[in-house]
């Protein structure tokens, strides 16, 4: 009898102990919650409903069951509306942002600073853009925007730069974001100077000869830097850059160059522009009805066709630039720059050229969402002076042209931080992930337009004003 009331004396107490031990431990209290939510997860497509993303300073502590208690310091009310990872643009320019190469400042290190940073963000997050990465810009501004990469804040866009575009030497003197390298010896130093100075990522630029080209792959290869390309125009073609190695690749329109024989077909494509474009010698037609000519003539549709497949078969990723081809046809969501700075490329069409380069526009969107269904990596790539607003343009045109909307989130946010090598601390919604995140007013998914409406955005785990 006596065992008994002992042992039930050592129950209670050990009762009355774990109530006090769990009384007294500390209970985690986060900065912000937002309560109520779906959200996106950009690796599997889907949207779990009925969540509560949980943020402690600039990272995702966890995604918990709505229902589940917490404590924090803030609170937002999702209202059942969608969340999805902030969007990244994997190809930008300092020099469209802060006045074109003749006219930009010499140094960004000045009292201006903070100007030249709250236009990158006017330009980009306020939109849902909360990682750039800038693919060539002046070498004078390096200094500045490798600080800017190294210290994120929370009032702008995380940054990524890659140095000066690198080209061969040639007689024209070089665009303010090329850097010219004499020979291979010369590349290898470049690729050298910029990873010691904190450069990650570099760009090849299609001026850049076979001979620097192999250099600088084989430099930043062993140095562990990112690589990107911007080949075209029959220099150096695509599939030789693949064999060096390189895989994430710049503008879908690309590939339809790379498959055009510019010596057996220029001539033909010349006369086609005299007969229906008179007068015109705009950029963007141009490259509209060589894509429509791809498209007609069996030999290049198949070497185009092949080309993807390859670039399929060695994980190549590419980027989309889409949005100024659309300016051209009036098929987008507001004027780009072609519009406002630079008339001379978006000319004044008669009914029958709008006509004919929309039906080109048409054949362009439809390869790229053949070669996407095929499973070539696409990532937002705007190149556009109006980044932030070029980027959810894109996006409606890769809705228009049949891209689930589940496709065209993970297009903004995953496929573009896999190729910057960000996906670790960027691009879905992850507990331990920077708390870089957009809450939409109204859900794409049920009507794409609502990527244009009124969104809260949250970078660095702060709500950006």
């Amino acid at each position: 009898m006596k065992n008994i009331r002992r042992l039930q004396i050592v129950s209670v107490l050990s009762i009355i102990l774990t109530i006090i031990v769990v009384s007294c431990k500390e209970v985690v209290t986060y900065d912000l919650a937002i309560t109520d939510v779906q959200v996106f997860d950009a690796y599997t497509g889907e949207v779990n409903t009925d969540k509560t993303i949980l943020i402690s300073g600039d990272e995702i502590a966890a995604i918990i069951d709505k229902n589940d208690g917490f404590k924090t310091r803030e609170t937002i009310e999702g209202k059942g509306r969608l969340v999805s990872p902030g969007f990244i643009d994997t190809h930008i320019h300092f020099g469209d942002l802060y006045g074109d190469y003749d006219e930009a400042p010499e140094y960004l290190v000045s009292d201006s600073v903070e100007l030249y940073q709250q236009k990158l963000s006017d330009t980009f997050l306020k939109y849902g853009t909360t990682t750039v990465a800038v693919m060539g810009q002046p070498e004078k501004w390096l200094e500045e925007t490798i600080h800017w990469q190294k210290n994120a804040k929370a009032d702008m866009p995380n940054v990524l730069v890659t140095g000066g575009a690198i080209i061969s030497d040639e007689e024209r003197p070089p665009y303010g974001g090329h850097v010219e390298v004499m020979n291979p010896e010369d590349a290898r130093k470049l690729v050298r100077k910029y990873h010691e100075k904190g450069v990650k990522h570099i760009k090849l630029y299609w001026r850049l000869r076979l001979p620097e080209m192999e250099a600088a792959v084989d430099e930043a290869q062993t140095l562990g830097l990112n690589i990107f390309g911007h080949i075209d125009f029959n220099l150096v073609g695509i599939p030789a850059v693949m064999d060096l190695g390189v895989k994430h690749f710049e503008h879908v329109m690309t590939v339809s160059n790379d498959a055009f024989g510019m010596s057996q077909y220029y001539g033909q494509l010349n006369n086609l522009m005299e007969e229906h474009y008179p007068g015109i010698e705009a950029y963007f037609p141009y490259l509209l009805e060589q894509m429509q000519m791809v498209e007609d003539t069996p030999e290049l549709r198949d070497k185009r066709d092949g080309l993807i497949q390859n670039m399929i078969e060695k994980e190549a990723t590419l980027s989309t630039t889409i949005h100024l081809f659309g300016t051209v046809v009036k098929r987008t969501f507001f004027n780009s720059y072609i519009t406002n700075y630079y008339a001379d490329q978006n000319p004044d069409l008669n009914e029958a050229q709008l006509e004919r380069l929309n039906k080109a526009f048409d054949t362009f969107m439809a390869y790229i969402k053949a070669a996407h269904d095929q499973g070539l990596k696409l990532r937002i790539g705007t190149d556009c002076k109006e980044g932030g607003q070029a980027a959810l343009s894109e996006m409606l045109l890769l809705s228009e042209a049949g891209f689930p909307m589940s496709d065209i989130l993970r297009i903004a946010t995953l496929n573009g931080a896999e190729a910057l090598q960000i996906d670790a601390d960027s691009g879905s919604i992850t507990a331990g992930k920077k708390a870089d995140l957009i809450l939409f007013k109204n859900n794409p998914f049920e009507n794409s337009k609502a990527l244009l409406d009124e969104k809260t955005v949250i970078k660095s785990g702060k709500v950006y004003n």
